[in-house]
């Protein structure tokens, strides 16, 4: 089979920060909305009986809406960060190492030549973040790649690889 493209680089905090955040904020984010709207709904609800059939005042009205916002803050901005920054550690300390080598043939991709094989007929979507190209598999493998660090071919000819073989 012949090699169409090559794409090799080493992991850094920086580019894994930003790739996995491309991950989290399109399969994270779409989910904590939704949660967000229902916390804004109960919050609502909470406040009218709160204020208007317990006679309760305004000040644990404030309070309650305090407490919403900071779960809302916490859903939406701590929990994705935490998320990351153990998935970065836990990069770190794999045995694998922070190289990256991925060679792409006419039906698919072999991520660390040996460990992992990704049929491009079993890729779900395609992320794009400023420097990096994340691929995603129906398995829900992540595989990012590096803009410019194509030994052989280019990024154009990875997206025409995926692209031809998409449902």
């Amino acid at each position: 089979m012949e090699l169409k493209a090559e794409n090799e680089y080493t992991v850094t905090e920086e580019l894994y920060r930003e790739g996995l955040g491309q991950i989290i904020k399109d399969e994270y984010m779409p989910s904590a909305r939704k949660l967000l709207i229902v916390l804004a709904v109960l919050w609502a609800v909470l406040a009218y009986f709160t204020y208007f059939r317990w006679g309760a005042g305004l000040i644990l009205v404030l309070t309650e809406l305090a407490v919403a916002v900071f779960a809302g803050v916490w859903m939406m901005t701590v929990t994705p960060k935490k998320r990351v920054t153990q998935a970065w550690e836990a990069v770190k300390r794999s045995s694998d190492g922070l190289e990256r080598h991925a060679m792409f043939y006419e039906d698919r991709m072999e991520v660390d030549p040996g460990r992992l094989i990704v049929n491009y007929e079993d890729v779900q979507k395609t992320l794009e973040t400023d420097h990096m190209l994340v691929v995603i598999s129906n398995e829900g493998v992540g595989v990012m790649l590096l803009k410019d660090a194509y030994k052989v071919g280019d990024q154009s000819i990875v997206e025409a690889l995926l692209q031809e073989w998409k449902r």
